[in-house]
């Protein structure tokens, strides 16, 4: 498959500067900067075809170009950054004071083809009535295959397009909100203070806990189909229920109900008559997936039987007052649910929490595994292995550091020095000397791994004189300094805990720990 542009259009919004999302920039469609001339040509071709109705033609719109590249994979990874970036654009206004349906963040994803003239124009055949007629003058082209567009509304609904065509809205007479202006929508929300941690998300930095995130997106989703423009109070009460049980992770149990309450609870703290809300929705919601409705969209105001959070309003004779839908108000409630499950995801990733329970011997086994993909080039591989190497140092208790196999720490070694040549690096003839007779020496049958390991400390101070910016010795640079990860390296491989292993262990002919 070869390279081959991919034009993302969302007509029904507008930005004012360029917005990241999910590592995809989207402009105006009045910003073709820095866009080749043919990418210009097809981009308002496809501009021009947007129509909001009868003869009203969009000015402005939301767009991106990106290109497809040769693997699947990589664009499989494309699309789903263009599926999740389409749903953080539609949570945003699904959410707070501007409020648009789902039809809005409508998005046309189309590539350049050949279409089947009859994609566009029936066949004109005598015997055939298709119950349509051509209001237009242009002439129906006479070749077979014509220079079109491949689209795809949304991801799912597959249309053809030719230059000159019209595309409108997927519902009738939808209106384009003046105010809206995608650059600050979102600079807003990221930037309020309790938001802190979907600045990252948004953008689409690389997370740790990817069950989460999928997760999040999931239940993203269904809370958003409440705002399509044809839905009804039942719909929108089930959709945000699944979006609940989605981000929740909740299994259809006897005891989902609880669940339900415990996690709202746990996230938000007890305060009166959440409890209350949290049983009338869930009744609610029982009622209409079972009976298909539910005569209680409305919350009553009143404490829950036996509650331990008493709300001091109300009397026993009071007659039940109404307040707002359970929709809106449940809205809301999982808005807060959401954000405070990814700031405390973004707080134990930022802590490196999940590096506590990871052992430096299956560290040293990753790291040979990322030197050893071959497909990536050596300055990547480096790049790759760049946090590893760094919990490897703040993660040594000595004590456990016994059961690290001598053997892994002579192949590691022996591997990134081997990646570390690949890169080419200018190295004086003594060094290069050097380096290619510790390679030797590691090939050797008749040397112990404990032994072997003294060679390492031999060849670091001879590799760091390549080293421009000795300061600059923690891996996290090492997408600057390739050097500075592989000395990191192999100053845990030589540390003294190893190098002594030699005198300490058992004359034996042992290599590994002892058991």
């Amino acid at each position: 498959m070869s390279k081959k542009d991919i034009f993302v259009i969302f007509p029904y919004l507008k930005t004012t500067n360029r917005v990241l999302l999910r590592g995809i920039v989207f402009r105006s469609s009045e910003d073709l900067e820095g866009l080749s001339l043919e990418q210009q040509k097809h981009l308002k071709t496809l501009f021009a075809m947007f129509f909001l109705r009868n003869n009203l033609r969009i000015k402005r719109m939301v767009y991106a170009c990106v290109e497809l590249e040769e693997h699947d994979n990589i664009n499989q990874n494309l699309q789903q950054r263009l599926y999740e970036a389409q749903i953080l654009i539609n949570y945003r206004y699904a959410s707070g004071d501007l409020v648009l349906h789902q039809e809005h963040a409508s998005m046309y994803t189309l590539t350049t083809t050949k279409i089947p003239q009859s994609s566009i124009w029936p066949e004109d055949h005598p015997q055939i009535d298709h119950n349509v007629e051509n209001m237009t003058p242009e002439d129906v082209s006479s070749n077979k295959y014509i220079d079109g567009y491949d689209g795809m509304l949304n991801g799912r609904s597959i249309f053809w397009v030719v230059p000159g065509n019209r595309t409108y809205p997927p519902v009738p007479h939808l209106s384009l909100n003046i105010s809206q202006d995608l650059w600050f929508d979102i600079g807003v929300f990221a930037e309020a203070e309790r938001n802190w941690a979907w600045v990252d998300f948004l953008k689409g930095y690389k997370r740790e806990n990817t069950e989460l995130e999928n997760r999040l997106f999931t239940a993203m989703d269904w809370y958003n189909r409440g705002t399509v423009t044809d839905t009804n109070e039942p719909e929108m009460l089930l959709n945000l229920a699944v979006a609940f049980e989605s981000l929740f992770s909740l299994e259809s149990t006897d005891k989902v109900t609880a669940r339900f309450e415990e996690t709202v609870m746990t996230l938000l703290g007890s305060f009166p008559r959440l409890d209350s809300w949290l049983k009338q929705f869930y009744d609610a919601r029982s009622s209409v997936v079972h009976k298909g409705m539910t005569q209680h969209y409305l919350f009553y105001t009143k404490d829950r039987e036996k509650t331990r959070f008493p709300s001091g309003y109300g009397e026993k004779d009071t007659a039940e007052l109404t307040y707002g839908s359970l929709t809106s108000s449940g809205r809301r409630i999982f808005r807060l649910c959401l954000t405070t499950m990814l700031s405390g995801a973004k707080m134990a990733e930022d802590d490196r929490l999940s590096s506590l329970f990871v052992h430096n011997q299956e560290r040293l086994s990753k790291i040979l595994r990322l030197l050893n993909q071959k497909t990536q080039l050596p300055e990547q591989r480096l790049h790759s292995i760049a946090e590893v190497v760094n919990d490897l140092h703040d993660h040594h208790p000595w004590s456990s550091e016994d059961r690290i196999l001598s053997e892994t720490l002579v192949a590691v070694g022996n591997s990134v020095i081997q990646t570390y040549l690949a890169t080419k690096p200018q190295l004086s003839e003594q060094a290069e000397t050097l380096v290619q007779e510790v390679l030797q020496q590691l090939q050797r049958k008749d040397i112990s791994a404990d032994e072997k390991l003294d060679f390492f400390e031999r060849i670091a101070p001879t590799l760091s004189q390549g080293l421009s910016n000795p300061a600059a010795n923690q891996p996290s640079q090492g997408k600057q300094y390739p050097l500075a990860t592989v000395l990191y390296l192999l100053s845990y491989v030589a540390s003294p805990h190893f190098l002594t292993r030699k005198w300490m262990r058992p004359q034996n002919g042992s290599q590994g720990p002892s058991s």
